[in-house]
């Protein structure tokens, strides 16, 4: 039987269900924003909403690994209770992902180039966000008609199962972004290559044809679908537009963090669209979430009550058969699966030890009862 929570632990750990809950759908709605091209109206609530949950996460893990620390059981939080999820899923992804997001947000991409440029490096860390599940896993009981929903064993057995699948998919998608596999930065950085060599070849197109920089530019650019604006000094407050409309700082305000790129040579620059790049990066995203979400589920639904009725549950109604005089209840055997050798005992506990165990009972009923004759002589 658990044990009764105290009320405060049980409203923040409802608490904290709400938000690994939030949190998945949260990872949706944001590869899914991307995959449709959605703009900053959709997308700059979802990364705030991120940096929100990943800061929960972060203060939650502290609180945790502190507890654990205080109770010199910190060891067991780390490996048995799984504390190196939390802490994979929370402080890493505020340091190098929703943190350095939202504040180029906030801050402008401007001030900081530099920042964000080591935070595309690090793209590989947010595919961690997804093992958050495993602490659904952890928190949800076992679906199905068992007899102990409480069973700490299926819950371990079916969490440590899960963790290799969902780690399976999580370290494949790693190493795909890690190596450039999927392809999408290396093609982002071609295209931005591409563009700053077309910049390059303005100057002495305009020697050669006679022409203005402008009509050289327009006749590079003019029908490049990639390219959104070019410009003298795109970075001043006031740039001389060869090609495009507008500025740098009101496309940055319009355009999506990540959905392009400022190409540049010399005193000439381009803002190359990467939007159709990124939407290829978030449907294979979205794809590795259905895999894992889908894995997660069948392991939940179907695998856990599997191992609960066929594992757990026999040790827990043989344990209380042996344990307690009252408790009489047969195991449930399934015929097709009768020869493994859990169910041989469960078999032999249904056909031999509690027709011994009634036996021993009527026994010790007979011998107890108070005869009649035995009152005579009073």
């Amino acid at each position: 039987m658990s044990k009764k929570r105290h009320p405060v632990v049980a409203v923040l750990e409802d608490f904290v269900l709400l938000v690994i809950l939030a949190s998945i759908v949260q990872i949706f709605l944001d590869d899914l924003a991307v995959a449709l091209g959605r703009g900053r109206a959709w997308r700059d609530p979802l990364l705030l909403a991120g940096l929100a949950i990943d800061a929960v996460f972060s203060v939650e893990f502290i609180a945790r690994a502190a507890g654990a620390l205080a109770g010199r059981r910190f060891r067991r939080y780390f490996i048995v209770e799984r504390g190196w999820v939390d802490l994979l899923c929370s402080l890493p992804l505020l340091a190098f992902n929703s943190g350095p997001a939202a504040w180029t947000l906030l801050a402008g991409s401007a001030a900081t180039g530099g920042l964000a440029a080591i935070v595309k490096s690090l793209r590989v860390v947010k595919a961690v966000r997804v093992s958050r599940v495993l602490r659904l896993i952890r928190i949800l009981k076992i679906f199905g008609r068992i007899q102990n929903a409480d069973s700490r064993m299926a819950q371990r057995h079916v969490s440590n199962a899960a963790m290799i699948g969902i780690f399976s998919v999580v370290l494949v998608i790693v190493v795909l972004s890690a190596t450039g596999t999927i392809g999408v930065d290396t093609l982002a950085a071609h295209r931005v290559a591409a563009c700053e060599r077309s910049l390059a070849a303005i100057g002495p197109l305009a020697a050669e044809t006679g022409s203005s920089v402008a009509n050289a530019a327009l006749s590079v650019f003019g029908d490049n679908p990639d390219v959104a604006l070019v410009a003298f000094n795109p970075s001043s407050p006031r740039p001389e537009i060869l090609v495009g409309q507008g500025t740098l700082a009101a496309l940055e305000a319009s355009l999506p963090a990540g959905s392009w790129a400022l190409a540049r040579s010399g005193p000439l620059g381009a803002v190359v669209l990467l939007g159709d790049l990124e939407a290829i990066r978030a449907r294979y995203d979205l794809a590795f979430f259905a895999i894992i979400m889908t894995s997660t589920i069948l392991f939940l639904v179907v695998y856990a009550r599997t191992f609960a009725q066929g594992v757990s549950d026999v040790v827990y109604v043989i344990s209380r058969g042996i344990r307690e005089r009252d408790y009489n209840l047969r195991v449930r055997i399934d015929p097709d699966r009768a020869d493994e050798e859990l169910l041989e005992f469960a078999l032999f506990y249904n056909d031999v030890f509690l027709p011994a165990k009634r036996r021993r009972d009527a026994d010790r009923a007979e011998r107890s009862r108070i005869k009649l004759d035995d009152l005579a002589g009073f």
